[in-house]
């Protein structure tokens, strides 16, 4: 035979097998399933033919059979070690698959049959394959790290990837969240030397050394630049609280990381967990403040190592001061140690987010002076004296600085005192946009696996309804609501107050718990515990569009199944008319009366629904869904929803 044949042949097997449908039944479709070997199970029936398009039905459904055999017998890597004679491996989801992966990779052994396939596609060093995994499958590498954490493999994870990686997969993961100013940075500029106070007495001067400001942004209303990759050494913790502070439980995020490891996993966290939260002004302020601390306080000018050896890991020095940061560096693209210093301070050119930015850190006037801040610095850390501040928050705003200019209103200014002078009466205080205008609480960890049967389905509409009228956007710069609310908790309330208190046949749905599940909450747990009074002006302008330009009067929106606080009743009183109408006005385009009833026309739809820590994929017959719905655009795939965590996904069969 030629060796034309061989190849020949395989490129008609391979185009078989292309149009073959062989997914075994009851498979998750988020479901990874590898299998080693498979026999054929019916020998020369792939292509009884010469030209066969596609495999006979009895062959794919022989071939179904055995991969479902393979299913049920398949070992599980994300839970426990596999068993050497083990033919297939199975995992829920995407972020089960890569985050098996972190814990091979960080101990070098990727070399594993399941392994191989994925190998192909990815850099052959462990830790250079993961960085390349994590940063494609951005979207999923926060439910990775939940899975991580439940094992309390997540800081092994992140202390095993080098800064300038962990930074790349930050970037690709806000990214990913549709959250870029996350990976934006205050403007930092030096606002004071070291000086002494006239009024302290002799032997016990007060020195108030350099010191950071955070401005709010450009003048040009946009971001500041991104903070570098490389900052503060390995263990040495910011001078400010980290942003997910009462979010996460206190061991969530393990201590001695470097900065942008550590900011991966807490910000990973928060994202997988609380989504709104992680995307939201307040804690996007913190995160942003937080990271440049992180980077600013213990730089000086008279140390001028390359920002590539503290990744390399050659010593973090701490008698030893270190060179300021250029502020241009992009988060996504971490510094060569190769560029001239010049370059690295950053231009148009290799910043891709942001325009020039003339205010550069200029370096404290003596080498001397900047020692002796440094020493300020370690005393004011090291000290046990309980009347000594410590350099833990950023000062109070306020509107001039202490040499008198003007400051801006969302400046930081990170100080340390070198006596045990008490401070001014306002220098240990928060800034005001560091006090959460709601009640924080420690977020639960979503359900990792979960099937419900439900005749509700049709509430999965809701997330294209939401996501057209940009709802989960306008609740925070619009409304300035504050996420005590989950993205999935929206739906449900958008949900009960849509159905009312009268459509008591769904009032019991499991689906209800399983919203819960996902949102984070416990089974019971209603939605909207603790919502804030909301001062609403005027509605967004699209909104007020769906009445002809003129504003509707708020509308009692009982809820099925729930009271709700005041205040929650009067904000979903304002926005259940938004909703109906944007509704409405689709399915009247489509020919369908919505005035006849949602529970029927939308809501009523028999079906499963399987959910994991990445995916929601809710299953319909194709009698359940109407072409009205279908003409109106409600069951088109939402597809990846950031303000979700998910991957929403509707199936018709």
């Amino acid at each position: 035979m030629s060796t034309a044949a061989p190849a020949g042949m395989r490129l008609r097997v391979q185009r078989l097998l292309q149009a073959a449908t062989l997914e075994p039944a009851g498979l998750p479709p988020a479901a990874v399933l590898v299998v080693r070997s498979l026999s054929d199970p019916l020998p020369g029936r792939i292509a009884p033919r010469p030209g066969e398009v596609r495999a006979p039905a009895e062959w794919e459904r022989a071939v179904r059979a055995a991969l479902a055999d393979r299913w049920r017998s398949a070992a599980r890597p994300g839970r426990g070690p596999v068993p050497a004679g083990a033919n297939a491996v199975f995992f829920a989801d995407t972020a089960e698959m890569i985050a098996s992966f972190a814990r091979d990779a960080c101990a070098g052994d990727v070399g594993k049959w399941w392994w191989k396939a994925l190998m192909k596609e990815l850099p052959g060093a462990p830790v250079a394959a993961l960085t390349a995994l994590w940063a494609r499958e951005a979207r999923h590498v926060p439910a990775a790290l939940e899975h991580l954490a439940g094992t309390d493999d997540a800081g092994r994870v992140a202390a095993a990837l080098p800064p300038a990686e962990a930074a790349r997969i930050l970037a690709a993961v806000a990214l990913a969240f549709e959250a870029p100013s996350l990976l934006a940075a205050p403007r930092l500029t030096l606002v004071s030397d070291v000086a002494r106070s006239p009024s302290a007495e002799p032997g016990g001067d007060r020195v108030t050394p350099s010191a950071f400001t955070s401005g709010s942004g450009r003048a040009d209303g946009l971001p500041a630049r991104a903070a570098t990759p490389l900052g503060r050494p390995r263990g040495v913790p910011s001078p400010t609280a980290a942003p997910w502070a009462g979010l996460l439980p206190a061991d969530a995020v393990p201590r001695g990381l470097a900065p942008e490891q550590e900011a991966l996993v807490g910000l990973g966290l928060v994202l997988h967990r609380a989504p709104l939260v992680a995307r939201g002004t307040p804690f996007v302020a913190r995160f942003v403040r937080w990271r440049a601390q992180a980077a600013a306080p213990l730089h000086t000018p008279a140390d001028r190592r390359s920002d590539s050896d503290a990744a390399a890991g050659t010593g973090a020095d701490l008698t030893t001061p270190r060179a300021p940061i250029p502020r241009s560096t992009p988060l996504a693209e971490p510094e060569s140690a190769s560029r001239p210093e010049a370059a690295r301070r950053g231009t148009d050119a290799d910043d891709p987010m942001h325009g020039a930015d003339p205010h550069a850190i200029d370096p404290p006037p003596s080498t001397a002076a900047a020692e002796k801040e440094r020493e300020v610095w370690m005393e004011a850390r090291a000290s046990t004296d309980p009347q000594l501040p410590k350099p833990s928050h950023p000062l109070d705003e306020a509107d001039q600085a202490e040499d008198g200019t003007e400051r801006a209103p969302a400046e930081i200014v990170v100080k340390v005192v070198s006596s045990a002078t008490p401070p001014a009466k306002n220098e240990a205080r928060l800034p005001a946009e560091e006090a959460e205008p709601w009640e924080v609480r420690v977020f639960s960890p979503p359900v990792d696996e979960a099937r419900v049967a439900s005749g509700a389905c049709g509430v999965f509409f809701l997330v294209n309804v939401l996501r057209s009228m940009d709802f989960f956007r306008l609740l925070d710069e619009h409304f300035g609501v504050a996420p005590v609310v989950g993205g999935w908790g929206w739906v449900e309330l958008a949900a009960r107050a849509l159905l009312g208190p009268d459509a008591a046949g769904v009032a019991d749905d499991p689906l209800w718990r399983l919203l819960a599940e996902v949102d984070g909450r416990e089974p019971e747990e209603l939605p909207g515990t603790g919502f804030p009074p909301v001062s609403i002006a005027r509605l967004p302008d699209a909104w007020i569009e769906l009445f002809g330009g003129a504003p509707p009067s708020p509308k009692s929106s009982p809820l099925l199944g729930m009271e709700g606080s005041a205040e929650l009743r009067r904000f979903l009183d304002l926005v259940t008319p938004v909703l109906r109408a944007r509704i409405g006005a689709a399915l009247r385009a489509a020919g369908l009366d919505p005035d006849e009833g949602l529970e029927s026309a939308l809501f009523r739809r028999e079906g499963t629904v399987d959910a994991t820590r990445t995916h929601v994929d809710v299953h319909m017959g194709v009698d359940q869904v109407t072409l009205p719905i279908r003409l109106a655009g409600l069951d088109a795939n939402p597809g990846w929803v950031p303000e979700l965590a998910r991957v929403v996904t509707f199936y018709f069969a």
